[in-house]
């Protein structure tokens, strides 16, 4: 970390954890290092850090105390919807992406799994949905917990017409306005 509380983001393969190391028992360097799994979707993590939305920059004309936030993985089960946020521990939860959440889940009646662990790797979680968006438990898990919890929510919330949901989840309709936005986004460059 420097001075100004920068920090440069380095990916480097597994191979290499012996030259980091090295590194990082040199009193000269401050060199921190974890692993990334990579995810689907993440092809290129140096992509993916270079290009994290700065929402305190698109958001910079928003009234004092309006802020933007994100949330890490959705599920639209029509009409169900299921919302999950990690965060490697809960010194990482702010006031602010709380209530935009609590809100989200009190205005849909979705569900929030707010997960603690590191990466795809849970080790607890905190469940919110309509009946219980105020009081939480923080409960103990491991990863093949978490996916069965996952399941047994799908499984629970299936649409009662599940051949008419199957149905209207058309994708042709994203294809088609995919290609177009790539239409458009290519003429504007």
């Amino acid at each position: 970390m420097s001075k100004s509380n920068k920090k440069i983001v380095v990916v480097v393969s597994v191979e290499a954890l012996d030259e980091v190391k090295k590194l990082q028992s040199n009193p000269f360097y401050n060199v921190e290092y974890g692993f990334f799994n990579e995810q689907k979707g993440i092809k290129n993590p140096i992509a993916f850090f270079k290009n994290a939305p700065c929402f305190n920059t698109l958001g910079k004309k928003l009234p004092e105390g309006v802020g933007l936030t994100d949330i890490d993985a959705f599920l639209c089960h029509f009409p169900n919807s299921l919302f999950i946020e990690f965060k490697k521990s809960p010194e990482y939860l702010y006031p602010g992406q709380l209530t935009a959440l609590r809100d989200l889940v009190r205005t849909t009646k979705g569900t929030l799994f707010i997960v603690f662990g590191e990466n795809c790797n849970p080790t607890s979680y905190v469940k919110l949905d309509a009946e219980n968006f105020s009081d939480c438990e923080l409960v103990p898990t491991t990863l093949d917990e978490f996916q069965t919890i996952l399941a047994q929510w799908v499984k629970d919330n299936e649409p009662s017409d599940w051949e008419k949901f199957v149905k209207e989840c058309d994708l042709s309709d994203s294809v088609n306005m995919i290609l177009k936005i790539q239409e458009q986004y290519k003429a504007q460059e």
